[in-house]
């Protein structure tokens, strides 16, 4: 096991310099694309969303969440960025494509909850769900209007606008869900912003714990999966790779035991992650085989069948 952490993080670190070169050739590659829309007056409304439903077929909201990756060092041109300060909840979908009222996806493209709000028809949020609270992220559509390929900085304006305009909200209030509220995105060209977020605790309403911060390129397209153009990093991790800005102390003591550096840990992180990923797949391929194995035999009860479906694998592990 030691050889193959070691392996790991030999070649995790070979890598490190590769996401900047990353993020320019994609950067380059979005603005190409976007060009081309205008140039051909072409109606992108219509586009992407025929095949996000075809290659999902029943599940139209599987992994077409915008991700992350972790910020393996500092951006040259950190101040095309924005930061978002993410508080601990289940990261979401929010549609009313389907239906009258809206309803919440986890990323497996799972229904979870129903929410009444008086958002307008044809309007897909990627959100963060910590009850009864939730965070509207970033807009891929509204009102039958797509933003996928728009950048960063035109769908933040739009949809901090829109929750003003239309005085977006839940109107229908349940213990789960009683509150919509846009998560602000603070631009890195202001740097007093930036450092009072840094150092405001706690950030959120009910005091809310902090899972992280995300750093969003102004000129990013949203981008289904992952995506070099947006980042992650812990709060224990700012003062290590942003060393220009400093953290409330309640984040730098959430450092855990045996810290070395950030990149140690992402890279313990991402071995432990993979580990996890692989058992759980595992124990749902095993579970998958019981359940087939149950449904054969006819003399076993259709309740006891039932009870031997692990639910988990509807849920949001990945």
């Amino acid at each position: 096991m030691s050889d193959f952490k070691e392996l790991y993080k030999s070649r995790f670190m070979e890598s490190k310099g590769l996401q900047a070169e990353r993020r320019i050739k994609l950067l380059e590659e979005q603005r190409k694309k976007r060009e081309e829309n205008f140039l051909g007056h072409r109606n992108i409304t219509s586009v992407k969303f025929k095949k996000w439903k075809k290659k999902c077929k029943t599940k139209d909201y599987r992994n077409v969440t915008m991700l992350s990756e972790w910020m393996m060092e500092m951006p040259d041109d950190l101040e095309n960025f924005f930061l978002v300060a993410c508080p601990k909840g289940i990261r979401c979908t929010l549609s009313n494509e389907k239906y009258r009222n809206c309803t919440l996806y986890y990323k497996n493209g799972a229904e979870f909850l129903n929410v009444k709000a008086n958002v307008p028809k044809g309007t897909v949020l990627d959100c963060i769900y910590s009850e009864p609270t939730l965070y509207v992220l970033d807009v891929m559509k509204y009102d039958n209007r797509e933003f996928i390929e728009c950048d960063t900085a035109f769908r933040s304006y739009w949809i901090k606008n829109k929750f003003i305009e239309d005085d977006l909200k839940i109107y229908e209030s349940s213990e789960k869900c009683s509150k919509l509220q846009l998560i602000e995105m603070i631009d890195f060209a202001d740097s007093n912003m930036i450092q009072k977020c840094f150092q405001t605790f706690p950030l959120f309403e009910d005091n809310k714990e902090l899972d992280g911060f995300l750093f969003y390129h102004k000129e990013a397209s949203y981008t289904f999966g992952q995506t070099p153009l947006v980042l992650w990093l812990f709060g224990f991790m700012i003062e290590e790779v942003l060393p220009m800005f400093r953290v409330h102390q309640h984040y730098n003591e959430q450092k855990p035991e045996n810290y070395i550096s950030y990149l140690d840990y992402i890279c313990d992180f991402n071995i432990q992650l993979k580990i996890k990923r692989r058992r759980y797949r595992n124990r749902i391929e095993k579970e998958n085989m019981d359940v087939e194995d149950i449904e054969n035999n006819e003399e076993q009860e259709p309740d006891e069948m039932q009870k031997m479906i692990n639910l988990e694998k509807y849920g949001d592990f990945e």
